[in-house]
């Protein structure tokens, strides 16, 4: 479905690339919503760190 959609893994990771954009504008704002708190910063960076390399090997299954 997602090869279909997007057709080649440039226009799917061009897609991520926005999805992330806007998760971490989301990141920043619950950051400021608690002041900035390193627990909750240092889950949020991990949590974005493991999205990245699950969505990497999604892309390399998907497209190659």
């Amino acid at each position: 479905m997602v090869r279909n959609a997007y057709g080649t893994s440039a226009s799917y990771h061009k897609y991520l690339r926005e999805l992330a954009s806007a998760e971490s504008q989301l990141d920043k704002a619950i950051l400021e919503r608690v002041d900035n708190s390193e627990t909750v910063k240092e889950k949020l960076m991990a949590e974005a760190e493991q999205l990245e390399k699950f969505r990497e090997k999604e892309v390399e299954r998907i497209f190659f």
